[in-house]
């Protein structure tokens, strides 16, 4: 199970935007291998798109992710349960280093599955989103032969 956990330090509540925070994964070298993913569509569920914490509360968002054999070929596949997929393909056993980058920066709202406007069928948006970028740190992770 991989994960990031969120924690509101601010004063006020604020809202995460957690649609793709993007995977890295690394070689043990420091070669960045290469993600493949995309969205097809964007599910209706509020609480994983737009989170509401309060001052000093912590959330643990764990997008579905598995290891799978495909073809001979080891793959690392998951999704961010809100129509968004991402794979790492044909990885071999060793270590590697696997972090999370969440980068809302370039965000100021969100959308509200929730709040659909009747007149356009647009889902309405919610405001008071943290903005920033974070780069967490890499740990090591091991694939084993079965």
């Amino acid at each position: 199970k991989i994960g990031i956990r969120i924690t509101n330090t601010k004063q006020e509540s604020v809202r995460f935007y957690l649609i793709d925070p993007v995977g890295r994964l690394v070689t043990i070298d420091g070669i960045e291998l290469r993600r493949s993913g995309g969205r097809d569509i964007l599910l209706h569920n509020p609480q994983l798109i737009c989170r509401l914490l309060i001052p000093e509360e912590s959330f643990t968002f764990f997008p579905d992710a598995e290891l799978l054999w495909r073809d001979n070929k080891l793959y690392l596949e998951g999704s961010d349960g809100v129509g968004g997929g991402w794979s790492y393909q044909e990885l071999h056993p060793g270590s590697y280093l696997f972090g999370f980058i969440y980068d809302s920066s370039s965000i100021a709202l969100c959308p509200d599955p929730e709040a659909i406007n009747p007149k356009t069928a647009v889902p309405e948006l919610v405001q008071g989103l943290w903005t920033g970028r974070v780069i967490t740190p890499l740990v090591e992770v091991r694939i084993v032969e079965p």
